[in-house]
């Protein structure tokens, strides 16, 4: 197993501990780029078709990102498995 799946996996199974650097590894493995930055709000978008998707950067004393946006990418990955199963 190469280190991009094991990050795919430790983000699924622990989705409280990622980090921002971690996130966007995995996003631009699934084709998304960065489109836009405004402040600490990120967004990202697909090479092809599909849904754009903002992560906030944690700022302040957080150094993790926040579980909602390491669940929508969750999502993302989950709904790649299913594309690529059928």
């Amino acid at each position: 197993m190469g280190s991009l799946a094991k990050l795919k996996a430790r983000l699924a199974a622990n989705p409280r501990n990622v980090r921002f650097s971690d996130l966007t590894r995995v996003l631009r493995d699934l084709g998304y780029r960065e489109v836009r930055v405004q402040g600490s709000h990120y967004v990202f978008r697909p090479d092809g078709p599909g849904p754009s998707l903002l992560v906030v950067r944690p700022h302040g004393g957080r150094n993790l990102c926040a579980v909602v946006d390491v669940k929508k990418v969750i999502a993302l990955l989950e709904s790649q498995e299913e594309e690529n199963e059928k």
